[in-house]
């Protein structure tokens, strides 16, 4: 037993007699003072970590430009890539990749487009047949929704080497389309033979054996938050982690038109106009990523997830017209409730200039839990008219797109 014992003891100071110089030389020789430097984003390149001719590890407040040698190296301040042991080690190139140290600005043109997760029918061609629905007309899946041109500004402030104040608005967004159908199909004896979701698709007189339908829809969205992003001294790597603490306020809103028009004997028209808001208020948590591709670009991964309180809201009027005359039946609904959104982004940097980044990525926002137009058309006809309103504020939309920006930094 006390042979073993003393074998093992040899084995830990044999390992101990050849890690402890080769840890204690590392220290001392490359690291100047401080401990190693954590991450090389915004900071020294992978290859002059271990150089001896720099001086201590950079923090966000400090200036990282090049030359990192001290000032009793004059031959290494001079440019000569062999004055520094070991030769070529501290030279560098003009400036590497560096964190803001005091203030920065970020601004994006990020065109946006959505994408609801279902489609609305609105009108159908005839009644439905032996419990079978007629072909579909007309509905929100034929309204295109194209990108819309927008920005996304943030302005930061470096308030000590592991805190950062950000302020970021994400706006102005609008998109609407509009699209028709007509027909003139021999029915209900006259031509037109459309239903509608105002009666469910029933053969209802004054609301079906239309021959003429229309839907229009426009939408908005923006965005404001305010954060606060902690930088987490991780081991030595090519990552920087920041985590992210924040407030934020979300407003998306939509209006809706649908119209119908039967010819005689059936003469009538129907107006449907619908609005819906969401005025959103809550904190977000998440994290973001930075991975160093080289001494001037790195990848950045920004995830946010975000609990908002909802004030969900929509206003109805519904007119119909028989032999000219018009009738409006104005009904509302309102509801509070907790909605959720996911914001992730993705983005290549190439920082061109010390003060100055290219920014290229994509971007995505899953917004969950909230009254959208198409969702709120009542298929009642008898609630549409004589109330009271309904609210459904359970929709889902996608808000995405990519970006091109610059960060300028100090």
């Amino acid at each position: 037993m006390l042979a073993s014992r003393r074998q093992v003891l040899r084995i830990v100071f044999g390992v101990a007699t050849i890690v402890l110089p080769l840890v204690l030389n590392s220290v001392a020789s490359a690291q100047l003072e401080g401990r190693p430097i954590a991450q090389p984003y915004f900071d020294f390149p992978t290859w002059a970590r271990w150089a001896n001719c720099r001086p201590h590890p950079l923090m966000w407040q400090f200036d990282p430009f090049v030359p990192y040698a001290q000032t009793e190296q004059a031959a290494c301040t001079s440019g000569d890539c062999g004055a520094c042991p070991p030769p070529g080690n501290s030279c560098v190139e003009a400036f590497v990749a560096h964190r803001p140290n005091g203030i920065y600005a970020i601004a994006d043109f990020a065109p946006l487009t959505y994408d609801i997760n279902h489609s609305v029918v609105v009108a159908r061609l005839g009644p439905p047949a032996m419990g079978v629905p007629g072909p579909v007309v007309l509905g929100t899946g034929d309204l295109q929704t194209e990108f819309d041109a927008g920005a996304k500004m943030t302005i930061g402030y470096v308030y000590s080497p592991c805190v950062r104040i950000e302020g970021t608005y994400f706006g102005t967004y609008s998109w609407q389309d509009a699209a028709a159908e007509r027909d003139l199909t021999p029915a209900g004896g006259g031509l037109g033979n459309i239903t509608t979701i105002l009666s469910d698709f029933a053969a209802t007189p004054g609301l079906a054996f239309a021959n003429f339908v229309s839907l229009g829809q426009f939408s908005a969205f923006n965005s404001v938050e305010a954060n606060i992003r902690y930088w987490l001294d991780v081991p030595p790597g090519p990552f920087d982690v920041s985590l992210t603490l924040g407030l934020r306020h979300v407003t998306a809103r939509e209006t809706l038109a649908f119209r119908s028009e039967s010819a005689a004997p059936n003469e009538a028209i129907n107006d449907l106009a619908i609005r819906t808001d969401n005025d959103l208020w809550g904190g977000q948590l998440g994290f973001q990523i930075a991975w160093l591709q080289s001494a001037h670009t790195w990848l950045e991964f920004d995830a946010k997830g975000c609990m908002f309180h909802n004030d969900a809201s929509q206003t109805t009027l519904y007119t119909q017209t028989i032999g000219g005359v018009p009738t409006a039946f104005p009904t509302a609904a309102a509801e509070q409730r907790t909605a959720w959104m996911g914001d992730l982004s993705a983005a290549y940097n190439i920082q061109f200039h010390p003060g100055l980044v290219l920014r290229l990525g994509y971007q995505a926002l899953f917004l969950n839990g909230v009254a959208l137009t198409a969702d709120n058309i009542e298929r009642d006809n008898n609630l549409l008219r004589l109330g009271p309103g309904q609210l459904d504020d359970r929709g889902e939309v996608v808000y995405h797109g990519p970006f091109v920006g610059l960060m300028w930094n100090r």
